[in-house]
């Protein structure tokens, strides 16, 4: 999750930017709740399983442990998480753009069109050179 970083960071600016009172309350409680629901989107994505899980099983188990345990107040905020068909959808979608976002800019800041050949000497002293200017170490 650390690539996504940056994009939950952009996530909490914009809600920022919709805060609706002075104490900021409703600010974190809607930062936290989003939060959770990108967190939950993840994991139902990485372990593959399908959007509809969110709603069918994951909230109503949370609100009925949250109850248990920490009681309907609680439960209640618990209630605001959205984790329908179509956020899960969205939110995986929102993830899924940023990572390629990430990816394509990590590949062209690489690419280096070959001159001459395409040899493999060719090749190993580009990413050599690479290496150099980026002051990577091969060692890491």
């Amino acid at each position: 999750m650390d690539k996504l970083k940056p994009f939950f960071e952009a996530k909490e600016r914009e809600l920022k930017r919709a805060k609706l009172d002075s104490t900021g309350s409703f600010h974190i409680q809607a930062q936290a709740i989003t939060e959770a629901s990108y967190a939950l989107s993840y994991r139902i994505a990485r372990d593959k399983k399908p959007p509809t899980i969110g709603e069918t099983l994951v909230k109503p188990c949370l609100l009925e442990c949250t109850k248990i345990i920490l009681g309907d107040t609680t439960a209640q905020k618990i209630a605001d998480l959205s984790l329908s068909d179509s956020t899960v959808k969205s939110r995986i979608d929102d993830m899924s753009e940023e990572i390629k976002r990430e990816t394509i800019e990590e590949e062209f800041l690489f690419c280096s069109p070959l001159t001459e050949t395409t040899t493999a000497a060719d090749v190993m002293n580009l990413v050599s050179n690479f290496f150099s200017k980026e002051h990577l170490d091969w060692a890491n």
